[in-house]
């Protein structure tokens, strides 16, 4: 497991619709085949989400695209993602929530050159689950 941070503004077209951006980022040392170096990576994208209403209110779902750096040691790529995600805001007054978010998001793999080489870095998956406070204008 590893940690993501990240930020994200969305707005709501009419009561149910949203339309927004993302930007979310994880560092860390792995070890694959025992060999240990950083893999880090940075998800840049849109998203749009469908908010329920009524009985449901403040829960949403929505799916997400965009660009990603993936960088493996020296190898920098710069592949596509795109996901799915379900959340729900717990309003605390009219301009204030609380809440969670999960995504799944699938990053394409991708090819670069390196010192007259050629590297691939493999596709990978990643599953998040995050804490939310939202401001509301």
């Amino acid at each position: 497991s590893r940690s993501i941070v990240g930020f994200q503004g969305t707005a709501k077209l009419g009561s149910e619709w949203g339309l927004g951006g993302y930007y979310m980022t994880s560092s860390k040392s792995e070890t694959i085949n025992s060999v240990t170096g950083d893999f880090n990576y940075q998800l840049y994208g849109v998203k749009g989400t469908y908010h329920f209403e009524g009985d449901a209110r403040g829960v949403y779902f929505g799916a997400l695209v965009g660009i990603s750096k993936v960088k493996a040691g020296n190898i920098s790529t710069s592949p596509t993602h795109y996901g799915l995600l379900a959340g729900y805001d717990k309003m605390l007054g009219d301009m204030f929530s609380i809440g969670g978010e999960f995504n799944y998001i699938v990053v394409g793999s991708g090819s670069t050159t390196y010192n007259n080489a050629s590297y691939t870095v493999d596709s990978f998956n990643t599953l998040n689950f995050a804490v939310t406070g939202k401001l509301w204008f």
